[in-house]
């Protein structure tokens, strides 16, 4: 099964986030699925299944519980593909970083190019010439 037929489920989506966070015990996992998806325990095993045959999730037993943990490599996969698409959106980014910086030197600078400042800021013309106080 190709990674994308994995991630492009909801429910293995959801519990790959649950991972994320850290090991859960399938019973931990199972309780959020149910609650969030309503479906049943043997449907939720199913899609743990699914995912740890496919390399997404491990399983370690510990007595009568089963703690599930993400696997990273398939992600590496992943963003490896994603990667020959990543430029297209940075460029974006970075464009929006540049224009919300001109936006914010706009904002602190009037139209007569010097930068506004705030009433006692330490300016000279602030300042009350001492030699005058008291005559």
């Amino acid at each position: 099964m190709h990674a994308f037929d994995i991630l492009g489920d909801p429910v293995r989506r959801r519990i790959l986030e649950l991972l994320a966070d850290g090991e859960q015990t399938s019973g931990a996992i199972t309780d959020v699925i149910r609650a969030e998806f309503g479906l049943s325990q043997p449907a939720v095993s199913q899609h743990l299944r699914v995912l740890r045959d496919s390399g997404f999730a491990s399983v370690r037993a510990a007595g009568a519980r089963r703690f599930y943990a993400v696997e990273p490599a398939p992600l590496s996969e992943v963003d490896a593909w994603l990667d020959r698409f990543r430029r297209l959106w940075e460029q974006r980014l970075d464009a929006l970083g540049t224009e919300l910086a001109r936006g914010r030197r706009a904002a602190r600078t009037p139209a007569g190019g010097e930068p506004t400042r705030p009433a006692g800021s330490g300016t000279d013309a602030d300042k009350t010439d001492p030699s005058t106080m008291g005559t």
